[in-house]
């Protein structure tokens, strides 16, 4: 998990000694307040455990980091790494702010960000106003209020979204960004829970739906520890709930609450059945029913017939052609629905490889379209 600045400069001073240091002494240092302190460390326990250290609070006497020599100077190490990378660019410094406002757990106020990126509060004031469309695209309201600070008022499920859209943003890495939102031993937990299921369908997954699911349950730990889990369930069919996704979402559920000793709620269970039907195959099965997919490949032959149909004959009666688009589009068309982000890391390659589709999705409007339009 990424640490704020005001929580290093804690640490830096708590790792430094063997005594308890008084909480009025730490603020004193930082420039803050006991109350702030005390927030800046009400999460820090997980961490600490990571490095076998402990966070010891006494009444009269203070605050003490205790444990080995070793875990101290690994825990030093992973501070001194963490100085803070002020952006160099408006671009830089907006990506950067989104990620601010996602992460922080706490109304902050504007000369806060202004200190920490080294601008002026005029400037994070132009700032916010820039990245409040991201915000509202993701439903997602910032405030900002007097004497308060400024936060993100949401509804649990979109921030999750959000936090995904923006995590996939960096589709190179996006794992280097989710360990600033994560705790340290999640990531390691959530790759075994997902061994540990045994399923068929996740070990047919497609490379980014494997990392996609990986970074959802991530965010849905992390959430769920601190008291944010969906309080909403999505509402099921009955035969939704004797599919053969349902059921595995409830071993993963099983799984997950053994592994972090977490009660997960109804509502987490029925998101997490339709994120799994959200989930893109690497290889279609050869027992596909026609029956049920009747509709999907009605849509498919309109599809070519809309794209070209010159060749569309040919395209109907391509078997290989007709399967691959049943195991992409299934999927997708459940993530349209439910508007859960949809991650193509070859989309701009494709783009300028293929400029005659390019040119194809500029079609009237009613007409067949891309899952990104």
């Amino acid at each position: 998990m990424q640490f704020s600045p005001r929580l290093i400069q804690i640490l830096f001073l708590l790792i430094n000694t063997e005594e308890h240091i008084p909480a009025a002494t730490l603020a004193k240092h930082i420039q803050s307040s006991k109350r702030t302190v005390f927030r800046e460390l009400s999460y820090i326990d997980r961490q600490l455990a990571a490095y076998g250290l402990i966070l010891d609070t006494r009444s009269k006497k203070g605050i003490c980091i205790i444990g080995e020599e070793a875990g101290k100077k690994r825990l030093l190490d992973r501070l001194e790494r963490s100085g803070i990378k002020v952006p160099q660019n408006r671009e830089e410094r907006c990506n950067q702010l989104i990620q601010e406002l996602l992460w922080q757990e706490e109304p902050n106020k504007l000369y806060a960000y202004a200190a920490k990126f080294q601008v002026s509060d005029t400037t994070i004031s132009k700032d916010l106003e820039r990245v409040e469309p991201w915000f509202q695209k993701n439903h997602i309201t910032i405030i900002k209020k007097t004497g308060v600070g400024i936060y993100l008022e949401y509804e649990e499920p979109d921030y999750r979204k959000a936090c995904m859209r923006y995590i996939f943003q960096n589709m190179d890495d996006p794992f280097s960004v989710l360990c600033d939102l994560a705790d340290e031993d999640i990531p390691q937990k959530v790759s075994a829970s997902i061994q540990m299921a045994g399923s068929a369908k996740l070990n047919n997954m497609a490379k980014i739906s494997c990392t996609d699911l990986m970074i959802y349950f991530c965010i849905m730990i992390h959430r769920i520890r601190r008291d944010r889990s969906i309080l909403s369930a999505v509402p099921l069919t009955r035969e939704g709930r004797r599919s053969s996704d349902f059921s595995l979402a409830i071993r993963l559920i099983e799984v997950l609450s053994q592994m972090f000793q977490l009660e997960i709620s109804e509502p987490e269970l029925t998101h997490l059945y339709i994120y799994l039907k959200g989930i893109k195959p690497q290889h279609m099965n050869d027992d596909i029913s026609e029956s049920s997919f009747y509709d999907l490949e009605c849509l498919i032959f309109q599809m070519i017939h809309q794209y070209d149909q010159g060749i569309a004959f040919q395209l109907k009666h391509d078997e290989i052609l007709i399967k691959g688009l049943l195991a992409h589009l299934r999927p997708t068309i459940v993530r349209i629905q439910y508007e859960i982000g949809i991650h193509n890391p070859f989309q701009d390659e494709v783009m300028s490889e293929y400029p005659r589709f390019t040119e194809r999705r500029k079609m009237p409007s009613g007409c067949w379209k891309t899952p990104w339009d």
